[in-house]
């Protein structure tokens, strides 16, 4: 279950242990879970009567959550990524259990307790600051629900009842902030985590990591931008990072590590490694070279120390934000 495609888990606040009628009603032409669910369940979906009916002159319930909707649709992602979604589930199913991933987060989310909430102020201007100060709070419990209240720069509150659509406006906006963060860096579809000595000092690795974690189990998205190499090896599946050079984002260390790839001779090959020594000796992985075929091993070693090595200590702290709700452990078990 690759963090790229956690789209899936923003279907899940419209389960009917975890919504209102409305959202059930709303939610029952585009849940990609629904394909998982069995044909007595949609016969009970049948045959729940929809919660429209109200007094006369009194404004159906649902009405509200349409007008939200209708306003809230232009920050949420592009219909294609419901179109993507469709097809990726009928694909999106581990072999040996035929779990998709809409199974995974259900099964996750059943800790979630229900009957206390963790409060958000969030200003859009600024999501995350508003987002740290809440996790941070020694009264946050990822096991509570979320209750947003979004505030303008003059700190008024807007006026809406959070029933699910504005904590999904939240997580949202959360999760493409995190994407600008330091400690990332790479290709917008390619990121890889990078240390930051301030970043590392105001534990910002935990946090991040803390937040996709609660963001996918609450039903939201997750940050949809790591690498998969990155993500394979975060996951256990892998020893050792194979990644190309062009997703090294330095650009002096990709252009030496280029000309050292690029090299057509041996006598060419030791010119550039005695160049470039310095960085190769910072990596551990300068040697004098014998063969042509060796720079291939340099290569290949200082993207394993460029990548993993130089990073292990944020990887771990990233980890232990990602164990939040037992998420990570899913990860592993359902990549």
């Amino acid at each position: 279950m690759s963090l790229d495609y956690n789209v899936y888990t923003s279907q899940l606040w419209s389960s009917p242990e975890r919504s209102t009628p409305e959202h059930r009603q709303w939610s029952a032409t585009t849940s990609v879970a629904s394909t998982s669910q069995s044909s007595n369940e949609h016969a009970k979906s049948a045959a729940r009567p929809k919660h429209t009916t109200t007094s006369v002159g009194e404004p159906k319930s649902c009405d509200f959550y349409s007008a939200y909707t209708h306003i809230y649709a232009p920050i949420d992602s592009s219909s294609s990524d419901l179109e993507e979604v469709e097809k990726l589930s009928e694909k999106d199913s581990d072999g040996h259990d035929g779990l998709t991933a809409a199974d995974i987060v259900s099964n996750l989310a059943q800790s979630l307790k229900k009957t206390s909430c963790c409060r958000f102020n969030i200003n859009r201007v600024n999501v995350w600051d508003g987002a740290l100060r809440g996790f941070r709070r020694s009264s946050f419990d990822p096991t509570y629900s979320l209750m947003v209240k979004f505030t303008d720069d003059a700190g008024m509150t807007e006026e809406a009842l959070d029933s699910g659509g504005p904590t999904q406006e939240f997580l949202i906006l959360l999760m493409n902030t995190i994407k600008t963060r330091r400690i990332f860096e790479g290709k917008d579809n390619a990121k890889y985590l990078s240390f930051d000595s301030k970043a590392a000092e105001e534990n910002e690795y935990f946090n991040i990591g803390r937040m996709i974690a609660v963001s996918i189990v609450h039903g939201g998205p997750g940050p949809r931008c790591l690498s998969p190499n990155f993500f394979l090896y975060l996951i256990g599946k892998v020893k050792t990072i194979e990644a190309p050079v062009e997703d090294i984002h330095d650009e002096e260390v990709r252009k030496a590590l280029v000309e050292i790839e690029n090299a057509a001779s041996l006598s060419e090959l030791q010119e550039l490694t005695a160049k470039y020594s310095s960085m190769l000796q910072t990596a551990g992985c300068y040697r004098f070279m014998r063969t042509l075929e060796e720079k291939k091993k340099v290569i290949d070693d200082y993207i394993q120390w460029y990548f993993i090595y130089r990073n292990h200590v944020s990887i771990q702290r990233f980890k232990e934000g990602l164990a939040t709700l037992d998420f990570v452990n899913a990860l592993e078990q359902h990549p």
